[in-house]
């Protein structure tokens, strides 16, 4: 069913005062006295997730079809672009993915981030190293990721339940930017930055209710080779399909 604007900007609002967007003191403190989130309308990554599900949540009251919410994260792999314009701190785009595209044009293109001290890099002593904060990543591959929808699509699920968590196993970010480093082929040492935190918990029941098991899943270190085999290849392949087009219009 179709909403308005005015509908939207209702449910939207209605969601604001349920998750006590107005109320400063609903929010902890992170370390260095930075807000954990940002109330009111600004914007606050973690709370728009959760914002975007009440609203899909409230929506689906109404609905006539069944609704399935799938919370999944940090999705990647072959189409997601990790060339040299990923290198702009401005450029929109996902952790591992602004990792992949720096090891890549250090490998490939002479980039040397460490001169300017850019994407956390510095030379210690003769040697590179990246810093990367310490904290946890739970990587989806892409085909993972339809195969999680298309599995939505048709499962039977209670009323009450029509959330489902399909994270993926958490891996740290340090493990992250050593698979990537080994999979590019750069020679640069990762290092920590802030507190260790602790593993997050992983909770395996939503990947379940989908009939998916952790064995069913891209392996991290695959994942990365195809996504920088499809980067390394798109050119030819996009040539090679141009050529084709050509040929199928003589």
């Amino acid at each position: 069913e179709k909403k308005s604007p005015g509908e939207i900007a209702s449910i939207i609002e209605f969601v604001k005062k349920d998750l006590d967007l107005y109320n400063p003191a609903a929010f902890p403190e992170k370390a260095g006295g930075e807000k954990a989130v940002i109330y009111a309308d600004k914007f606050s990554y973690p709370y728009s997730k959760l914002m975007g599900q009440r609203i899909l949540e409230l929506l689906a009251q109404n609905s006539q079809k069944d609704v399935v919410i799938l919370k999944m994260s940090d999705v990647y792999g072959p189409g997601q672009p990790i060339g040299p314009e990923i290198l702009d701190p401005n450029e929109p785009a996902r952790r591992l993915q602004r990792f992949l595209a720096v090891h890549e044009a250090i490998q490939r293109k002479g980039y040397k981030p460490w001169e300017k001290g850019e994407h956390g890099f510095r030379k210690e002593g003769g040697k590179v190293e990246q810093v990367v904060w310490n904290d946890y990543v739970a990587p989806t591959y892409i085909d993972d990721a339809v195969e999680m929808l298309l599995r939505a699509s048709v499962v039977n699920l209670s009323p009450d339940r029509i959330v489902l968590d399909v994270t993926t196993p958490w891996i740290s970010n340090i493990e992250m930017a050593e698979a990537v480093r080994d999979a590019v082929g750069t020679e640069v040492k990762i290092a920590a930055s802030g507190q260790a935190e602790k593993r997050p918990m992983w909770n395996e029941s939503g990947l379940k209710a989908l009939g998916i098991n952790a064995q069913d899943l891209k392996p991290f270190n695959e994942g990365i080779l195809a996504q920088l085999y499809w980067y390394r290849s798109a050119p030819i392949l996009a040539a090679a399909e141009i050529g084709t087009n050509r040929r199928n219009q003589v």
